[in-house]
């Protein structure tokens, strides 16, 4: 599985609103791995990140993507899905 989703998956747990089509199935997820044959080993594709290759899913790098689960995994989570980084609201500091 981690050619396909990278070391860590995310699962969406509630619907997103404001989509086009439903977010059950869909989740954050790592960067595939491909076997480099220079080296004889699989490494990180970044190469993917920032498009449409994943069939709904968000990539993260593999730092950022086991960050980010190691954060949700010890205490209740919400992730903001946004556009741009400074259209996210930081809790307790809405606009």
């Amino acid at each position: 599985m981690i050619r396909i989703f990278g070391s860590r998956w995310i699962p969406f747990d509630k619907e997103v609103s404001d989509c086009t089509a439903p977010a059950k199935g869909l989740g954050l997820h790592g960067v595939p791995w491909v076997f480099n044959p220079k080296n004889s080993q699989l490494e990180q594709d970044v190469s993917s990140i920032g498009k449409h290759e994943s069939d709904g899913c968000i990539r993260l790098s593999t730092q950022d993507v086991e960050e980010l689960f190691s954060i949700i995994i010890t205490k209740k989570t919400t992730v903001e899905l946004v556009n741009d980084f400074f259209d996210a609201k930081l809790p307790g500091v809405e606009k």
